[in-house]
């Protein structure tokens, strides 16, 4: 490496084991190295590999830094199931998830990250919901393409039961309200 980046280390290394680093500051210093490497030409980018591999060695000495680094990799974890719930009823043809996929991405996920993935998929139904609200048949007919059905049961088993019931509900009045209104224009 560099000679400026070996005092840098050097430097990271002392301040590190005296306690004058937080564990979560080298954390972000951490994220912040590995980040410049992604994209970089292939000279500058071996010394930034090297550089993170001797900041790495550091932080490995540093009390504390273990579970600082823990616990930031829970939190995106928690966000990526949280993304990934909101996308599950979403996509095409080409890139919608079968039932069986996700089954197999939803059983591979901790407790705590199957329930951030319910939450974005609760997310997604109630945006669903919400922005079809005047137009009920539309929430139905958006949610019943494709596996949706199949897929909010394997995410929230029987707690599907009663938004499944209220889309159905919501579809059927606004048919029924549908034939109404048809029905009394032929009135006039």
């Amino acid at each position: 490496t560099a000679p400026v980046l070996d005092k840098f280390i050097s430097d990271l290394k002392t301040k590190g084991q005296n306690g004058l680093i937080d564990p979560a500051q080298l954390h972000w210093i951490r994220s912040d190295l590995r980040e410049a490497i992604d994209g970089t030409p292939t000279k500058r980018n071996a010394l930034l590999q090297s550089a993170l591999k001797s900041v790495d060695e550091v932080l490995d000495t540093v009390p504390g830094y273990a579970d600082a680094r823990t616990g930031y990799a829970n939190t995106f974890a928690m966000d990526r199931a949280i993304d990934a719930g909101a996308k599950a009823l979403q996509g095409g043809r080409a890139s919608a998830l079968s039932p069986a996929e996700l089954a197999q991405q939803f059983g591979k996920l901790s407790d705590a990250e199957k329930d951030a993935f319910r939450v974005g998929l609760r997310r997604d139904v109630a945006a669903l919901m919400g922005t079809s609200r005047n137009d009920a048949a539309a929430a139905w007919g958006e949610f019943s393409k494709g596996w949706n059905e199949e897929k909010l049961r394997i995410v929230l088993g029987d707690a599907a039961d009663p938004i499944i019931k209220r889309l159905r509900s919501e579809q059927a009045f606004s048919q029924t309200r549908g034939r109404v209104d048809a029905g009394s224009q032929t009135q006039f």
